[in-house]
Order: C-alpha cells, then structure tokens, then sequence
C-alpha cells in the first residue's frame, strides 16, 4: 500500500535535501523564538492603560510562532517527500516572509528562511547528480 521509510529499500536511489532543511529549521526555530518572545514582552503590557497594545502585541507573537511552526512542518516535509522540493520550497519562503509580521526571527530566521526556500527549489534529487543544488 504505502511506502514504510523504516525500510532500507525506501531510501536506495534517493538523495534528500539536506542543506535546505537543516536552513529551513533553523530558520524556523529563530521564528519560533522570536515569536514567543514577542508574546511575553505583550505578556509585560498588563496595566489597563496599555491592555489594548498588549493584545495586539501578544497577536503578533503567536502569529510569528505558527509561522515558525509551519516553517518547521514543511522542512521536514522536505525531508521526506523530496521530489515535492518546488512546492514546498515556495511554501517555505511564502511563510518566511509572512513571519515578518512578527519580527521575522530577528530578521535573520526571515532571510535564512528565504535561503532555505531557495535551497530547496534549486535541488535536483536525480541520483546521477548526488543531491546537487543548482549547479553548486
């Protein structure tokens, strides 16, 4: 029926990701980061003169963090379905730049998302070219 990648056949012939991934990720966990912190610093507006900044800054780190989040499923989604690299590297710079809204990662998890969408759309998973990027 399905495909069982406990097996070691599953993985002959294939060549995965990596570099885009292991990018994708730790932009993600910048995201992550920077969403949660943002939250808290939200949490610190709890007088009831700032209560209406607080919500809004408390929004913005959760939707940084599902940003970071979504991030993170589809660089492992990368990993394991490598021959979806295009759609899932556009999906990967598509919410890197949408973690803008809450701070980006401090901006770097943004950019290294970006570079990490890149990555992943230059891959060529053929077996003949041993995973390369790109021509890189």
């Amino acid at each position: 029926m399905f495909p069982d990648p406990l097996e070691e056949s599953f993985w002959e012939g294939r060549t995965l990701p990596v570099a885009a991934v292991l990018v994708s990720a730790a932009a993600a966990g910048l995201v992550i980061a920077n969403g949660v912190s943002v939250f808290l610093q939200g949490q610190g507006l709890s007088s009831e003169q700032f209560a209406p900044i607080s919500s809004a800054v408390q929004s913005l780190g959760v939707t940084a963090a599902v940003f970071g989040a979504l991030i993170l499923l589809f660089a492992v989604a990368l990993y394991l379905l490598p021959r979806a690299h295009v759609p899932i590297g556009s999906a990967i710079i598509g919410f890197a730049l949408l973690s803008l809204v809450g701070g980006g990662g401090y901006y770097l998890g943004s950019l290294l998302g970006v570079v990490g969408g890149v990555l992943a759309i230059l891959f060529s998973g053929s077996a003949e070219s041993s995973g390369s990027y790109g021509g890189f």
